[in-house]
C-alpha cells in the first residue's frame, strides 16, 4: 500500500472512531450524543429509564406525566386562567390579613 492510501485509510478509520462515540448501540441501550462549544445534549435509552440531558429541550404533543414526578418545589409559577377545579371546595389556601 502507498502512503497516500494509507493515510486515508488512517483518516476514515479516525471519522468512524468518531462516529462510535456519537452513537452508541448495545443490546438493551441506544445512546445518542453531540456535543457543540462544551454543551452536551444526551439521550440515554435503556430497559430501566430514558434519560434526556440537554440545555434546552422542547416536547410538543400530548404529555402524559405519571407519578406526581413533578413536584411544586420545580414550578416556578402558576396563572389562575390554568387551574380547572369542579367547585371551589377543591381549593384551598392560606392567606394573611385581608383588609
Amino acid at each position: 500500500m502507498d502512503q497516500r492510501t494509507e493515510a486515508l485509510l488512517a483518516q476514515l478509520q479516525n471519522e468512524i472512531d468518531m462516529l462510535k462515540g456519537h452513537v452508541e448501540s448495545l443490546t438493551h441501550e441506544l445512546n445518542l450524543k453531540t456535543d457543540k462549544n462544551d454543551i452536551i445534549n444526551q439521550i440515554n435509552i435503556s430497559p430501566e429509564n430514558i434519560r434526556i440531558s440537554a440545555d434546552k429541550i422542547s416536547i410538543n404533543g400530548r404529555t402524559n406525566i405519571a407519578e406526581n414526578s413533578i413536584s411544586s418545589s420545580h414550578i416556578k409559577s402558576v396563572s389562575g386562567d390554568k387551574i380547572s377545579v369542579r367547585s371551589l371546595s377543591e381549593i384551598s389556601t392560606t392567606m394573611g390579613a385581608i383588609i
